[in-house]
């Protein structure tokens, strides 16, 4: 599902928004300045990722909402059951 919601749906949600990308948003907690989270990685700096918090909240909804979709049509497919006597 993870590579449903990266390969497929995220594209075109990026291309809406401009190209923008969530995982590069972070806020830098020391006192150098630090371009991207791959170069506070490197320097092991304190950061506060919440990019890559908000990819994973946009995939968990995306993933949850197929999920659900799924089982709804799953429960309309089973015959009903027999009312009781």
């Amino acid at each position: 599902m993870t590579s449903l919601v990266n390969d497929v749906l995220m594209p075109p949600i990026r291309l809406v928004m401009g190209r923008f990308d969530f995982s590069n948003l972070f806020l830098n907690l020391t006192s150098r300045h630090l371009a991207t989270v791959a170069a506070a990685k490197a320097a092991e700096a304190a950061t506060l990722n919440y990019g890559t918090f908000l990819n994973n909240i946009i995939n968990f909804v995306i993933v949850s909402f197929a999920v659900f979709l799924l089982v709804r049509q799953v429960n309309k497919l089973r015959s009903p059951a027999p009312a009781p006597r």
